[in-house]
């Protein structure tokens, strides 16, 4: 264990005080367990505290000290001896230096002479190197015991303070494990949890006395392990503090749910005498797991869960549910779960939102994604978390499950799963199922998600007060093929959301450009979308090549993955986790297709640097695009490659709703035709999410004749197609007041309905095409039949109504830099027209910018006439009244401000917060 050192460095006689001239020599023989040493002889005054060591002691050893008076003829005579055992003793030893009574330990000296009555004082030292962990703990233990016997122990009555000092006990305690990987995700999302439940208990810490002897005993073992900081040497404790905090995790959702008021109303319904009960237990879970830390043992109880708030009837009712259909295979994988340290940002989202208590909050949480983000390794991570807390109700799975069981028939296997899972979950929810379907076999085979979600689902909780999370999981549906099916279950999950329990928490993983997102908006879904081009993405991304790498790699073939090869293949990646998977299994060759090449060669015969990161060749482009081909026919072919055109001429990537409405075909075909390319092309079933492809190389392929033969784009040809539809949709949707705006009293910003006004009116083709339609014209050759009379009429007759859709979307500045580009490139007349406009879009643009309105009426009515008759419509004003003149004129002779040439009064005012003078004309605009 280790090497224990003793000094003897006084001994104390009652016979010292009444003779003082005792001149006779003592010594001490020191026994530990069966090894011996004794001190040399020296009178009592003169101890040399010389260091006696003793190896190989256990925290089980005895020490005995026997202190003889030495005669040179007589027999030498025991005059006292010291007796305890060596963990006592440290724990002696540390109560002293807690007292400040010195660092040295004072014993008595017990003898059968009752007027020998003395003491001794012992100078006691260890070894404690990093093999001899059992010393560590011994020795880390006796400063425990110490610690305890100093504190006072806390009454059941305490004050706000003391709570409060708990949760920053709590706190020292979520540093201590945050270097052990495994307790850390427990030990913080314990820290929130407690800290709001006691938060909870300020406003109501007289209701029961009980409640604060239950945080007195959490207090007690968060310094308790903070003290026993070393203990973690010992692999046998992690798994305790891993125990300790997800019990505090468990009593958190406890605490929470007894200070609110509908947890009272239950109880005092049945009975509080359940609830000590459960007080009682988790007190006792508590002080058991303490003493497992203490005594080193190995800890083979789970936690105390309390989920179903009830009387304490024992249920003895058979119960068979094996009529209710089940997703075979479906549950959670462990080994899928997210690599420790990975994902953590993404996580504790999740887990934030699982653990914070709210009634009246959602119930659903959507995690998108593109393919290949790691989705399912966060569903696995959270399922796998809440499994160890004993709150995962179910978890679904759809890429898991085993023939027969197909994606096409799972989603009517989903209300009927999560049930069952839910029985094996408690016992409460089950008696309550069996009491339902007993008499009712045909429910038991319904196929109707309706039906499904009210009779095996609602109804059962309906009388069921729960405690804390119950954690639903369902990744994968995406895939399954049974559509019709699917809808259904969606549309009843999101149509009934509110209806299931508030403490229930569902996550549903989707890709980004998924039909799923239609059935959930933001008021019935919580929502994240993972980003995976950011820093801490591509960080977890380098810990995953790494792990495998490590995992399957000899040391010297492991050399040649340095940094920068590292980052390479993050690049490479773009963020997808699967395909970094994928890459690291051809790497370290785990099929086995390249046993003659060493990992880097496969490496670099994988990703030579003349070819695309994603195929050593196109042949998944052509595969795919040929059956296709074979399947529509060539004309789809060709609105296809209508599609995919106008996709690459964009200036910037336009979302579904954009591409549809600038499309020059129905806006159906161009639905179908997304729907062919979601092989390809992720989000094309969003409405806000740009499209874009899985992998760069794609448009690349596309855009490459020798590479892609029949299915080649040329972006030139759509580059004038898109030019030409944007002069049309303009042309045919920009109008006076583009928006309806009531009046011209606030500005922009103060509007507080303006984006669903902008939704109403401006469609997502317009907004595209009044941002970009001078870029298209601009990027038309020289060769092409000009479109400058239709650009022309455009300025003639929308010049206004362009400016005021623009100032809408705030984007003031396309319209300067349009402008200086038609001047530049335009014709005789266009460049007329475009410098008159530019003068007024320079002159104007802070109004402009600020209030859409008053480009009509601060804009025009302040340009000259004679620019105004080049453009339609034409407006008029009434005259500026004298006293607006007289206002405009005292303002700038005491701010020192120079009006320009034109002398515009009403914008100058507009500007200052002079609205009165401005808004008499807002309704006289015709």
């Amino acid at each position: 264990m280790g090497s224990l050192h003793i000094a003897v460095t006084r001994v104390c006689l009652a016979s010292m005080e009444k003779d003082k001239s005792d001149w006779g020599k003592y010594f001490a023989k020191v026994t530990i367990d069966d090894i011996t040493c004794t001190t040399p002889s020296t009178y009592l005054s003169g101890w040399d505290g010389k260091k006696l060591t003793f190896k190989d002691t256990r925290s089980s050893s005895k020490l005995m000290i026997e202190v003889f008076k030495h005669h040179r003829v007589r027999s030498d005579k025991l005059v006292g001896t010291y007796e305890t055992g060596v963990e006592n003793l440290f724990t002696n030893l540390f109560t002293q230096s807690l007292k400040n009574e010195g660092k040295n330990i004072v014993g008595p000296l017990c003898s059968t002479s009752n007027n020998n009555l003395a003491h001794i004082e012992l100078k006691v030292d260890a070894d404690v190197s990093p093999d001899s962990a059992a010393m560590a703990a011994m020795i880390q233990r006796a400063k425990i015991y110490a610690s305890r016997l100093q504190r006072s122990p806390g009454s059941a009555g305490r004050t706000a303070v003391s709570i409060i000092q708990t949760v920053d006990g709590l706190q020292l305690f979520l540093k201590l494990t945050r270097s052990v990987a495994k307790v850390h995700p427990y030990a913080e999302a314990a820290y929130n949890i407690v800290s709001l439940a006691y938060k909870a208990v300020l406003a109501q810490m007289q209701r029961d006395v009980n409640i604060l002897a239950l945080i007195s005993i959490m207090d007690d073992i968060y310094h308790f392990v903070e003290e026993a900081e070393p203990l973690r040497r010992v692999e046998s404790h992690n798994k305790i503090i891993t125990r300790i905090t997800q019990q505090t995790i468990e009593c958190g959702y406890f605490i929470s749910a007894y200070c609110s008021d509908n947890f009272l109303v239950r109880t005092v319904k049945h009975s509080m005498a359940s609830t000590d009960t459960v007080i009682v237990n988790y007190g006792s879970k508590f002080n058991e797991l303490k003493t497992a830390l203490l005594n080193s043992a190995a800890i083979n109880t789970e936690i105390t869960v309390l989920c179903i708030l009830e009387t304490a009837n024992r249920i003895e009712t058979k119960v068979d549910l094996g009529d209710l259909a089940y997703a075979n295979g479906a549950r959670f994988h462990s080994s899928k779960r997210c690599l420790p340290g990975t994902r953590t940002k993404i996580l504790t989202e999740i887990i934030n939102w699982i653990d914070t208590p709210t009634p009246d909050g959602k119930r659903l949480f959507l995690l998108t994604g593109a393919a290949g983000t790691g989705k399912s390794a966060i569903a696995h991570s959270i399922a796998g978390h809440y499994c160890d807390l004993s709150r995962l109700g179910s978890s679904i799975f759809a890429d898991l499950p085993y023939e027969p069981l197909t994606r096409s028939n799972l989603p009517v296997l989903l209300f009927p799963t999560i049930a069952r899972d839910l029985a094996d979950f408690d016992p409460q929810y089950q008696h309550r199922l069996w009491s339902i379907i007993e008499s009712d076999k045909s429910l038991r085979r319904a196929l109707d998600p309706v039906d499904q979600c009210e009779k095996l689902i609602l109804t059962p909780f309906s009388s069921l007060s729960i405690l804390g999370p119950i954690v639903i999981v369902i990744d994968g549906l995406d895939g399954c093929s049974n559509s019709l099916g699917l809808s259904q279950f969606l549309s009843v999950l999101a149509q009934r959301e509110h209806d299931f329990p508030s403490n229930f928490r569902i996550i549903i993983t989707a890709r980004t450009d998924s039909r799923m997102l239609r059935y959930f908006n933001e008021a019935v879904a919580q929502t994240y979308h993972i980003d995976n081009m950011v820093w801490s993405a591509k960080y977890d991304l380098s810990q995953v090549l790494k792990f495998r790498l490590r995992s399957s790699l000899m040391p010297e073939q492991l050399n040649r993955f340095d940094d920068t090869v590292v980052s390479e293949l993050v690049e490479r990646s773009r963020g997808s986790f699967q395909w970094m998977v994928k890459a690291c299994n051809t790497i370290c060759d785990i099929e086995d297709n390249s046993p003659l090449l060493s990992p880097f060669e496969r490496f670099q015969a994988l990703f030579p640097n003349s070819r695309p990161p994603v195929q050593s060749d196109d042949s998944f482009y052509m595969q795919n695009l040929a059956v296709i081909y074979t399947e529509r026919g060539a004309s789809f072919i060709a609105q296809l490659k209508s599609v995919l055109g106008i996709l690459l001429a964009a200036r910037t990537p336009l979302t579904a709703p954009e591409l549809k409405q600038i499309y020059d075909g129905s806006e159906g075909d161009a639905g179908i035709i997304l729907n062919v390319l979601d092989a390809f092309l992720q989000n094309t079933a969003h409405l806000r999410m740009p499209i874009i492809p899985f992998h760069s190389s794609f448009y690349d392929f596309l855009q490459d004749p020798m590479r892609s033969g029949e299915f080649f784009v040329d972006v030139s040809v759509h580059r004038i197609t898109l030019a030409k539809r944007c002069l049309q949709l303009l042309n045919d949707q920009l109008c006076f007041n583009i928006c309806r705006l009531p009046s011209s009293y606030f500005p922009n910003s103060e509007i507080k309905d303006l984006p669903d006004r902008t939704e109403k009116h401006i469609t997502p083709g317009l907004s595209y095409a009044s941002q970009f339609w001078i870029q298209h014209l601009v990027m038309v050759p020289p060769t092409v039949k000009s479109f400058d009379r239709q650009v022309e009429v455009l300025l003639k007759t929308r010049f206004f109504f362009w400016l005021d859709a623009l100032s809408i979307l705030g984007h003031i500045e396309v319209a300067v830099a349009g402008l200086q580009d038609l001047v530049s490139l335009g014709s005789e007349s266009v460049k007329d027209l475009a410098s008159v406009a530019l003068s007024f879009v320079q002159t104007f643009e802070p109004a402009i910018i600020l209030s859409a309105p008053h480009i009509y009426l601060s804009g025009i009515r302040f340009w000259p006439l004679q620019n105004q008759e080049s453009f339609e419509p034409r407006f008029t004003f009434p005259p500026i009244s004298r006293e607006a003149l007289n206002t405009t004129q005292h303002f700038f002779t005491h701010t020192g401000h120079q009006p320009p040439f034109f002398q515009p009064a009403s914008i100058y005012m507009f500007f200052m917060g002079y609205l009165d003078k401005c808004n008499s004309h807002a309704q006289r605009v015709k």
